[in-house]
């Protein structure tokens, strides 16, 4: 299993689609700088995973484009590996570990770790952008510009541990959930038609109020210290956490029954 990790970290991580990562979230970077309203590192930061409020009742459906490029760009650069594992060479590799359930496993850590590597650029870009706005990077706290771009909608302030966990660790999990959800879906059906079925996870988020409902844990607008706000942190972290445990135990059922050899198309 070693060597699985080995390859799959070497050959899933070293790709140049990390490259373009940038370019799904330089659209709400764009719109903070250069501000006027003395911004800092957590006004980038905030930027990207506001996401939408709450839709009122006979309200009008709409979406952040920005939000769902930001939360489904992971899931078209971890599409690209996927594709290629699960076709000819990747079969190969498969037959020669003789382990399925090892195969499994490191793909999840690979996911994991593409995951990572994804909200890294996240934060070096938000970084860059900082540091060319000459911005404040230190400490981290609601920014002049974050408090302006949404001002009435926060009856507490949020504390720095907060901020990151609803602008960073909040969005990771939900991103690496549905990355996870979209690999274990390519066992069942085509790559293509997987990212499809994670694409109206963020959609259907924006419209159904459940912290079960994949897309809610990147919207920080949504929790309790926002104006209309309705979801603890806890609920969302549970959430994320189910949805990775259930997709790990399912994906681990389906290697073990299924002749995934067979399953080239």
């Amino acid at each position: 299993m070693l060597k699985l990790i080995q390859r799959d970290l070497r050959c899933g991580l070293i790709r140049w689609q990390y490259l373009i990562a940038p370019v799904f979230f330089i659209g709400p970077f764009l719109r903070t700088f250069p501000s006027n309203h003395n911004t800092n590192y957590t006004d980038y930061l905030m930027s990207v995973f506001a996401g939408n409020p709450f839709i009122p009742p006979h309200g009008i459906y709409d979406i952040s484009f920005y939000w769902l490029l930001s939360v489904c760009g992971c899931l078209l650069i971890n599409l690209d590996y996927i594709l290629h594992d699960l076709t000819g060479p990747g079969h190969q590799v498969l037959l020669r570990s003789g382990t399925k359930r090892g195969w499994f496993l490191s793909k999840c850590l690979w996911n994991l770790m593409s995951c990572l590597v994804y909200f890294a650029v996240f934060l070096l870009t938000a970084l860059v952008f900082s540091l060319l706005d000459g911005a404040e990077v230190f400490p981290i706290q609601l920014g002049m510009f974050t408090r302006i771009s949404f001002r009435h909608m926060f009856h507490r302030t949020p504390t720095a541990t907060k901020i990151l966990v609803v602008s960073v660790l909040l969005p990771f999990l939900t991103v690496f959930a549905m990355s996870l959800l979209q690999m274990v879906l390519c066992l069942y059906i085509k790559p293509i038609l997987a990212f499809l079925c994670c694409l109206v996870l963020p959609f259907l988020a924006v419209a159904v109020k459940s912290p079960l409902i994949l897309g809610n844990g990147a919207m920080w607008l949504r929790n309790e210290w926002i104006h209309m706000g309705v979801f603890r942190i806890q609920d969302l972290l549970l959430g994320c956490l189910l949805w990775i445990a259930v997709c790990l135990a399912v994906g681990l059922i389906r290697i073990k029954h299924t002749d995934v050899i067979g399953n080239k198309e």
